[in-house]
């Protein structure tokens, strides 16, 4: 409590009108009792040190001189302390000192102290150090030395406070505070000898080091890295009687942390005493995210949650550790969790590292601009980490807005880096130049970009020059690049003094160059200065294989057990020349070692059974296959160790289908595609494609001994259901480099019994030149790889006339490149004609493209290079060949989860781009039925003839608008029987394609219902098979008789498979997920723009249903059935039901009395007479979707008009459902139970609605004009005013108003 409240509190009232005039004016009432009492002014000042408050200090005391108050050294020495206190600047308690002179008061050792004090708070050392000069007369003690080592430590001057404490210890003063001082300087100035050093000279003192003494030490040993002096400082402090506390565990555990050593901070967080903290595990956490073990990081984030609370800084050390290891999707749910505070930045700059990590730069745009809608404002570390998912996603003119959006070092690093990952070097190269003319300092990093990103290793060496002349520190990674840009005998010269990365690059330009004894001296150089040979074994392996020394090659793989090479690609070059020169011995030997690998043992089995059909096959002797049955039917799974679902799929085959019956193995396989989600082999359509085009190859049908090449084993899959169409007199040879999918190929093929098929260990580009001929090429590669085979078969010439090339997911791995070479512009040295089909994946139902391509004839080939200059592709195609390039080497790096991610929008990319340039997937719209090129209607006229050659002329393929799909409209004969049944089949077969069929009248589909009922509706609950066939069946009530009114939309509803008793979900996304459940759709349009969206919606699914549309008929010219453009543009979609169209009617729900619902054409019919009569108070809602019923929809409107009657219950009220057919016909029976389902579950209510229409009859409708004319007026005339009888007192009392109409409910 302050001792003077008074003044003090007149002073707090003045706030901050507080000038020097106003406090001398409150001073002014009280300095006669000051003169009387001169402590109450010291009192008055030491109040308001204690609260801060300086400025008002230093006024008092000026206005105390102006009062002629008596002034002494402890007012100074008070007001100086406010200073300290409230951390004012220094200048104002250095003013303080100097006016002390001008007050005739002179400073003693406590002022200076308090001075020296208020110097320390802000670090002002040096005015520090000359303060302790200037006192020399008044002797310093501990508390100056002290408090000027305190202001040397704030400033990180730490040979300062050394000097400070030597002149302390010479004036025989010792200080344990002083000490503290120094170690803490030493700490900030990361001087771990000298603290230790100071720790060691407090002994002979007879100074006791402290807690805190120790804690420094261990920091100064953190801040140098120097982990073992910590452990030692920590441990030692039990011997010195000093335990440590949570903040010495958590400094050492911090040093471990930088050091690498993150087992010992785990141990070190076990040993924790009192307990751990959270900073304690925040420095656990961050060591082990430094070392990438994100799932120690994780263990530990769940362990601290049990006890504490996490802050923001534990989930940045934890989503760092998922960055590390690319695991994107677990940085983001740690994101989720992050407390507001002003860290998130750092939790969300290390979540936006991990999508960098991962190459998915899509997610970090996204995160990046997520932050402001969190109130969190992105920082240049969110920035640069943006830039570098960029740089790791090969997004070279992204990367380069970004970087000339921020100007920074970082920014252009990472610009360079995307440029050189995506091969545009002349980019890099201006980046590094526009560096200079922007001020901005390039560093090895930037250089090491440009030289990477190099094609001529001349400008490679020029870089290196340039980095000398800037002084620029020459690093391996730029020596490196040289090394690998470099001809073999130039990175000879600069390999010397390089490391793994180095030496690794030489040995790849000698492979290259077929030279394998500089690879070997280069390896043996390795050797001798103890490098690991991990990054040069298979280079090296390949160099000798390519060279025809096969023994070297075999004597390397010696050196594979203890090396952690990608053994695959290793031994599988070794396995490659044993097989060729069939050496029996070294091949098992090298089977035992890959046996002995930590691989599913399934695959171990797989890899023993294999090399035992090898040896049978060379023997010519046969193999019982019982044994190998049962071994695969025993041996275990293997968990999640490699090849275990290529094991489990061969298990899987043996134990459920039949040996040597191909088909059973092919929907073995099928089924176990499904079942896991697993594509790794062709299947469905795709499978059928390639085997059609092989099947008709002209060579094959000539020779029946023309061989088959394949490139890619598809584990077997694809070569034996080439057998099984080609026969066993065609000879089939696939290639694969991985040992193991050579073995379960193997083991697959002899289960089918396919003896015609030969599966060889080894890459194609080491295997094609000991090929002389091949008639048909298969290849299952990536796509960006395509043309290199191509290439190496055209050099070879095993491409010659007649030669059919079949390459598999042109689409999804953006074969642009091969797709120029084999498409009618390329100036290659053959020709080809090419197609390319559009094909369906097993699993995910994604369109792709297979690419068909037949050799010309040399002199089609001559005529066709005569006729086109030679050409280079465009640059959309060398661009999208790069980004293929790019993504290949992302998805080989960091693996599923950037695939997942990367490959749907490089399809995406691939799609845009290839169809720019003329690429298209054969048949992707048809339309046939009966007149369907004019429309039964004239309504269409999509096709028109040249009378004088008659030729057809399809518009639709000439809208002369860029790129676009093939349409094809085919006229059909009255035969629907046969015609829906083939359009069906064409719609499994090519389910990416839209596929309609239209009748000519509604009612011709009765003599296809065979197909209907059999197939269409049930096709996909009786064999799993999806279809997207539409039907367009014309239905609309215009007094045409009986057999041209209907096409008998009830029997389609009928053979709906949703449940009218079933409660509906009415949550969100309730439309689609009750469509991918039903059998199919049925539909009764109203509007251009429903119709429009009815068809993209078809197409644009990832799935496919049948869709029934009963297409309207005078809709074609009623002026009021249109749609605004706006309503087909972005933003737009389907309407499963239209609300009321009337923008007064539907402003005002309240008002309305009478609720319409109603399906097609009437609509137009109803809402004409209404406007007729004026009315308001009636609503109409057409359903534009019957089956499945839109329950949600319908709810949302029925709480719309909810003032309208329901009924009693027992009689109906003003909710009524109009049609024109007849009531044993339409929808009534269909829509009526699920409006009381509706009713039932969305409002608790038992609904009677009303029924307008027609009357039950066998006919569908009169053939009378008249009497259909009277019937239409009749059920608007009841639809709209509730009765057709004006003598009718109320509308309950007519049980049938009109002897046309039906009964009521």
């Amino acid at each position: 409590m302050p001792k003077v409240l008074t003044p003090l509190l007149e002073l707090e009232a003045l706030g901050s009108k507080c000038s020097a005039g106003a406090v001398a004016e409150v001073l002014r009432r009280h300095v006669d009792k000051w003169r009387r009492e001169p402590k109450k002014s010291t009192l008055l000042l030491n109040d308001l040190a204690e609260l801060g408050k300086a400025q008002v200090a230093v006024q008092v005391l000026k206005a105390m001189r102006h009062l002629q108050v008596p002034v002494n050294v402890f007012h100074l020495n008070v007001a100086i302390k406010a200073c300290r206190r409230a951390k004012a600047p220094v200048s104002m308690a250095l003013e303080l000192l100097e006016s002390a002179e001008q007050m005739q008061v002179r400073p003693d050792g406590v002022t200076f102290n308090a001075a020296i004090s208020a110097c320390d708070v802000h670090g002002d050392w040096e005015k520090a150090v000359g303060l302790l000069s200037d006192m020399a007369a008044f002797s310093p003690n501990d508390i100056s030395y002290s408090a000027a080592i305190s202001a040397c430590e704030a400033a990180g001057e730490w040979a300062a406070s050394l000097a400070l404490l030597q002149d302390m210890l010479q004036a025989q003063l010792v200080h344990l505070p002083a000490f503290n001082g120094a170690l803490s300087a030493c700490a900030r100035g990361s001087q771990e000898a000298k603290a230790r050093q100071l720790l060691t000279e407090m002994g002979p003192l007879q100074l006791q080091a402290d807690v805190i003494s120790y804690n420094a030490g261990i920091r100064a040993c953190e801040q140098s890295s120097s982990w073992q002096s910590a452990l030692e400082i920590l441990f030692g402090m039990a011997h010195a009687s000093t335990p440590p506390d949570t903040v010495s565990f958590n400094t050492a555990i911090s040093g471990c942390g930088k050091a690498g050593q993150w087992q010992r901070a785990l141990q070190l967080l076990s040993l924790t005493t009192p307990r751990p903290d959270v900073i304690t595990y925040n420095a656990a956490i961050s060591a082990t995210a430094r070392e990438g073990q994100w799932l120690w990081a994780l263990q530990l984030f769940r362990d601290m949650k049990q006890r504490l609370k996490p802050d923001a800084y534990t989930h940045s050390s934890a989503i760092s550790a998922c960055a590390r290891a690319a695991k994107w999707q677990m940085a983001l749910q740690l994101l989720e969790g992050v407390p507001s505070t002003s860290a998130q930045n750092a939790a969300f700059s290390a979540a936006l590292g991990a999508c960098g990590e991962a190459a998915l730069w899509r997610r970090a745009v996204q995160l990046l601009e997520s932050m402001p809608r969190r109130q969190i404002q992105p920082d240049q570390g969110s920035f640069h980490a943006v830039a570098g998912a960029y740089a790791q996603a090969a997004q070279w003119q992204r990367a380069l807005d970004l970087a000339q959006l921020l100007r920074t070092e970082v920014a252009f690093a990472a610009a360079m880096t995307a440029a050189e990952r995506a091969g545009h070097w002349p980019t890099a190269l201006a980046l590094l130049a526009a560096m200079g003319s922007a001020e901005l300092r390039a560093d090895a990093v930037c250089f090491g970009a440009a030289i990477n990103a190099c094609t001529a290793w001349p400008m490679a060496l020029q870089l290196l020059e340039d980095m000398e002349t800037q002084a620029i520190q020459l690093n391996e990674v730029c020596l490196s690049a040289v090394v690998a840009c470099a001809p073999w005998h130039i990175g000879l010269q600069l390999v010397e003094g390089l490391g793994e990365p180095g030496y690794g690059a030489a040995i790849s330009a000698c492979e290259g160059a077929s030279q394998w004894v500089p690879a070997l001296c280069l390896l043996s150089d390795m050797s001798n200065i103890r490098l690991a040979l991990h990054t040069a074994l298979v280079p090296a392996l390949r160099a000798c294989s390519a060279a025809g020394r096969w023994q070297e090659a075999l004597s390397l793989t010696e050196h594979l057990a203890a090396t952690p090479v990608d053994l695959a690609a290793a031994l599988g070059i070794g396995l490659m020349e044993c097989e060729q020169r069939h050496a029996m011995g070294p091949e098992r030997a090298l089977h035992r070692r890959l046996a002995a690998q930590p691989i599913a043992p399934l695959a171990q089995t797989a890899l023993r059974w294999a090399a035992r059909l090898r040896a049978a096959q060379r023997r010519q002797a046969p193999l019982a296959l019982a044994p190998l049955v049962a071994e695969l039917q025993r041996s275990p799974a293997g968990g999640t160790l490699p090849y275990h679902q290529a094991a489990a799929m061969l298990r899987h085959v043996v134990s459920q289908a039949r040996a040597f019956d191909v088909d059973s193995i092919v929907k073995a396989l099928d089924d176990f595609g499904q079942d896991l989600g697993w594509a790794k082999f062709a299947g469905g359509d795709k499978g059928e494609a390639m085997v059609a085009a092989l099947r008709g190859c002209a060579p094959m049908q000539s020779d029946p001994h023309a061989g088959v090449l394949e490139i890619g084993t598809y584990w077997g899959n694809s070569a034996m259901r080439l057998a099984s169409a080609l026969g066993k007199a065609v000879p089939i040879t696939s290639l694969e480099l991985d040992p193991v999918h050579v073995a379960v190929a193997r083991c697959l093929l002899a289960f089918a019994g396919c003896s015609s098929v030969t599966v060889c260990t080894g890459h194609s580009q080491q295997l094609l030149p000991r090929f002389s001929s091949c008639q048909a090429v298969l290849m299952d590669r990536w796509g960006s790889e395509y043309d290199e085979d191509l290439d190496m078969l055209q050099k070879l010439g095993l491409v010659k006339e007649g030669t059919l090339v079949v390459a598999d997911n042109v689409l999804t791995t953006a074969a642009a490149g091969y797709l120029w070479k084999t498409g009618p512009e390329s100036g290659g040295p053959a020709r080809f004609a090419s197609v390319l089909v559009a094909v369906q994946e097993v699993v995910d139902q994604s369109e792709d493209w297979l690419s068909v391509s037949l050799a010309l004839p040399a002199a089609a080939a001559a005529s066709a290079a005569a006729s086109a200059e030679p050409a280079e592709p465009p640059p959309g195609l060398r661009e999208l060949q790069r980004r293929s390039e790019a993504t290949r080497r992302l998805v080989v790096q960091k693996g599923g989860e950037v695939a997942a991610e990367e490959m749907p929008q490089l399809r995406r990319e691939a799609l845009e781009v290839l169809a720019q340039h003329g690429f298209a997937a054969v048949n992707k719209k048809s339309l046939t039925g009966q007149d369907v090129q004019r429309g039964t209607f004239a309504h269409r006229h999509c096709v028109i003839k040249d009378q004088a050659n008659g030729a057809d002329w399809c518009f639709l393929n000439n809208l002369d608008l860029g790129p676009q799909e093939n349409f094809i409209a085919r006229n059909s004969i009255l035969a629907e029987y046969a015609v829906v049944g083939f359009e069906l089949g064409y719609s499994y077969e090519n389910p990416t394609a839209l596929v309609v069929w239209e009748a000519q009248f509604g009612d011709f589909a009765n003599t296809a219902q065979v197909m209907t009922d059999q197939f269409i509706s049930a096709g996909e609950h009786k064999w799993l098979q999806q279809s997207g066939l539409v039907m367009l069946l014309p239905h609309g009530y215009m007094g045409q008789g009986a057999e041209h009114s209907s096409c008998r939309i009830e029997r389609f509803l009928q053979s709906s498979d949703d449940d009218e008793d079933d409660i509906p979900d009415f949550a969100d996304g309730f439309g689609r997920r009750q469509v991918q459940k039903a059998n199919w759709q049925v539909m009764n349009l109203s509007t251009p723009a429903n119709y429009f969206h009815a068809l993209r919606r078809q197409q644009h699914r990832d799935f496919r249903k049948p869709m029934v549309v009963a297409s309207p008929k005078n809709l074609f010219r009623l002026r009021q059935c249109v749609s605004p453009l706006a309503d087909m543009e972005l933003d737009t979609r389907f309407q499963r039901l239209i609300n009321e169209r009337d923008p007064e009617i539907a402003a005002h729900p309240d008002k309305v009395e009478r609720l319409i619902f109603c399906s097609g054409k009437i609509y137009y019919e109803l809402a004409a007479e209404r406007e007729r009569l004026g009315l308001k108070n009636v609503a109409i809602i057409t359903l534009e979707q019957l089956a499945p019923f839109p329950f949600d929809r319908v709810k949302e409107v029925m709480s719309k008009f909810s003032a309208v009657d329901e009924g009693d219950g027992v009689h109906p009220g003003q909710i009524i459902w109009c049609q024109e057919e007849p009531k044993n016909m339409g929808p009534w029976s269909y829509v009526r139970p699920r409006f009381v389902t509706t009713a039932r579950e969305g409002f608790h209510t038992d609904l009677v609605m009303r029924y307008i229409g027609r009357r039950a009859a066998a006919s569908p409708a009169t053939g009378y004009p008249k009497l259909h004319a009277a019937e239409q007026e009749a059920i608007l005339r009841e639809a709209l005013l509730g009765t057709s009888d004006a003598r009718a007192e109320d509308n309950y009392s007519v049980q049938r108003p009109s002897p046309l109409l039906g009964h009521q409910t």
